[in-house]
């Protein structure tokens, strides 16, 4: 065997081994290590909005004008609503069915809501109240972050992790004699956002029919939100 076809004979058995280290692309160099790194970055933020859900709840045995009644309530609360410029009113679903058996003197249940979102915190609970006084009956009320607040934090937390991320890898290359540090695929996700239920989480109609002299009080709390990234580095000398 000449010594050119000796010399490519191993360079051919040597090309598998040299290239094992990253077998989605063989074609990387010899000198190149590719190492996979995971960072995170997370935060605590105060919670920035306030909802609601109160209902209209009345019965009777004329369909008719038991659904007047919850009309004109809700009517009410709507007008009363609109006074409030930096809280978001919206009406929700309405129901109306039969609660008596068959054998029994027909019975009907009438129900609406009303659905209020604001920043404003204070003013949201003053409404609840005013509503309350109408007879409304909460139904549940909820803090929660806003996709404006969350997705600008994310951005926030992605460049911290990508940073800490791109500092443990020329950590890594220092040591390794490999300072040339190239990210060359990322990946990330956060944990998103929940809005967290809290206080009054609906009240059987019996219990709660007295009217509210005052408003409700609620407090919010502070929000982890979370980002985590996942990235290839390549590191060559």
């Amino acid at each position: 065997m000449t010594r050119s076809l000796l010399l490519a004979t191993c360079a051919l058995l040597a090309a598998p081994q040299a290239f094992a280290q990253d077998r989605d692309n063989p074609l990387l160099p010899v000198d190149v290590t590719v190492v996979s790194l995971t960072e995170s970055a997370s935060r605590k933020v105060a919670q920035d909005r306030i909802s609601t859900s109160l209902r209209v709840e009345d019965r009777g045995g004329d369909p008719a004008s038991l659904q007047g009644r919850v009309n004109d309530k809700m009517s009410r609360a709507l007008s009363l609503a609109r006074r409030y410029n930096k809280v978001d009113v919206s009406t929700g679903g309405y129901s109306i069915y039969r609660i008596s058996s068959n054998d029994e003197p027909p019975q009907w249940q009438a129900s609406q809501s009303i659905e209020l979102d604001s920043a404003d915190a204070t003013v949201l609970l003053n409404l609840a109240g005013e509503l309350q006084k109408l007879g409304f009956l909460s139904s549940g009320m909820t803090y929660y972050l806003s996709r404006e607040k969350a997705a600008s934090l994310t951005d926030d937390l992605l460049e911290e992790a990508l940073k800490k991320l791109m500092e443990r890898a020329q950590r890594m290359g220092q040591v390794l004699g490999k300072t040339n540090v190239q990210i060359a695929e990322v990946s990330y996700g956060n944990g998103g956002y929940v809005p967290r239920p809290m206080m009054m989480k609906g009240m059987a109609m019996e219990s709660a029919r007295a009217s509210f002299a005052a408003a409700p009080v609620a407090d919010g709390s502070d929000q982890s939100v979370d980002v985590n990234i996942n990235a290839t580095v390549y590191l060559r000398p």
